[in-house]
């Protein structure tokens, strides 16, 4: 497992990782017209120009609710390869070698639902995950764990690894505001930029602490901390973001951009 330097990232999933048949819905000339995900981050500033409305009460976003979670997880479940995004391979390399990872989504579906659709990711070897380069480096990580007394047994299953590794990633609904409260982000299905950035630095602070607990602080390797998504104002917003607050020297963040169906690495 190569842990020098440790690397993590944070996924979009809408149009980052996987192509999904949601919709949302505006108005248009006193019309209701549906648009996918990719077409709204595409007429976002046409919203602003009065072009499209937003519906009242977010109801825009309704297919997006906790209530369409097995819907949404049915459509996870169903998708075909060739509706996979760019960040896919990364996501992929992530979990094959048990990285600790985020999901940063303008979803509102549960973290429940998120980390049942990765168990069964994982356990379904779906799309290039493989299930034994997991389980071979959680393995590792546990020995590392251990060597550094932060856990007391090396006796651990298969199963309790993977019920490990879905408590320590991180899922950020950031639209769902039941769920965000618990860690004091204010959300917003509209405009879920600025909650993205206080997901990012609230996963960049669990990196650090998980971090603190294997390593001596002067041997803590370089961070490489990368979010990806494809919406070209979130990469804007979170670009500004890191440039004025950041001031992490141990940490590298970058920005993975998909935006446009080209794939283009930022280094902050």
């Amino acid at each position: 497992m190569r842990w020098d330097p440790l690397k993590f990232f944070a996924f979009d999933w809408d149009d980052n990782l996987m192509k999904l048949p949601t919709k949302i819905k505006l108005e248009k000339e006193w019309k209701i017209v549906e648009k996918s995900t990719e077409e709204f981050a595409k007429i976002r500033e046409e919203i602003k120009s009065w072009i499209y409305n937003i519906l009242p009460n977010e109801e825009s976003f309704s297919w997006f609710r906790e209530v369409w979670d097995e819907d949404f997880m049915k459509d996870v479940i169903n998708i075909k390869q060739e509706d996979l995004c760019l960040s896919w391979p990364k996501y992929v390399e992530s979990i094959n070698e048990a990285r600790l990872l985020a999901i940063i989504t303008a979803r509102w579906h549960s973290v429940k639902t998120f980390k049942k659709i990765i168990r069964f990711m994982i356990n379904n070897w779906f799309y290039g995950i493989n299930k034994d380069k997991f389980l071979k480096n959680m393995s590792e990580f546990i020995k590392l764990a251990y060597e550094k007394w932060t856990i007391d047994s090396l006796d651990i299953s298969d199963t309790e690894m993977l019920d490990n590794y879905l408590e320590l990633i991180q899922i950020y609904p950031v639209s769902n505001k039941k769920e965000m409260s618990k860690i004091w982000i204010d959300s917003s299905m509209v405009s879920p930029e600025k909650a993205k950035t206080h997901a990012w630095a609230h996963f960049a602070w669990i990196i650090m602490n998980s971090v603190n607990q294997i390593y001596h602080p002067f041997e803590i390797p370089l961070l490489k901390y990368w979010f990806s998504d494809d919406d070209p104002k979130n990469i804007e917003i979170m670009e500004n973001f890191i440039k004025e607050w950041w001031i992490w020297n141990i940490f590298l963040p970058y920005i993975y951009d998909t935006s446009n169906w080209k794939i283009k690495k930022i280094k902050l």
